[in-house]
């Protein structure tokens, strides 16, 4: 894997913090993070949530099967976050903000090189979603940041592009992965549980 100069590394961790944010659009009495600057990047990585998974999944499902690891523990979204934080210790940091799709607090767990993004389930702390935020980490099939088109479907076959040719959608189950591209680059890797998005962006 290839290093990431600064400058470039800290974008890619605003356009995937503010992607996962945007699953949870702010309403009245919802609150959110103070992150003036990364509130076009929402936007943005909204309407590509919306536009790839929404509309794509039907034709992927099954296409692929991907995981992720950290310290020899998988770490699935939909499964309990509890548990994960038995396997792999606390995180960097966590942000906590009431969820506007579900009875309870969402979470964001800053781990190095990725985040998980959570929501709550019958009193538990569930994983929503897994997203990388530099090219240290890569899936366990060697997807990692900063990989050409080319390069992410000769890892994963029979994936979808949006409409906007920006983003591929891979889909095993209840399981979604999403490869966001910018210039050519893949920019974004996240790891979905199908169930639990739709029901956030229902929400919005």
């Amino acid at each position: 894997m290839k290093s990431s100069g600064k400058q470039n590394r800290t974008a890619r961790m605003l356009i995937v913090l503010a992607a996962s944010l945007a699953l949870c659009v702010p309403s009245s009495g919802c609150a959110k993070p103070e992150a003036n600057e990364s509130a076009g990047a929402s936007a943005g990585g909204s309407a590509v949530a919306n536009e790839t998974e929404a509309d794509l999944s039907d034709s992927v499902q099954n296409a692929a099967v991907f995981a992720f690891r950290h310290k020899d523990a998988p770490i699935v979204p939909g499964e309990d976050m509890g548990a994960l934080l038995a396997a792999i210790g606390e995180p960097n940091d966590v942000f906590e903000a009431p969820s506007c799709a579900f009875d309870g607090i969402d979470r964001i767990y800053y781990y190095p090189g990725f985040l998980v993004n959570t929501y709550p389930e019958q009193g538990e702390d569930k994983i929503l979603s897994i997203s990388f935020r530099d090219d240290s980490v890569q899936t366990e099939e060697g997807l990692y940041l900063g990989m050409n088109a080319d390069e992410v479907t000769a890892v994963y076959e029979n994936g979808a592009w949006n409409e906007s040719g920006n983003a591929l959608l891979f889909q095993n189950g209840d399981l979604e992965l999403r490869v966001l591209f910018e210039d050519g680059v893949a920019t974004d890797v996240t790891m979905y549980y199908a169930p639990a998005r739709k029901r956030a962006e229902a929400a919005q």
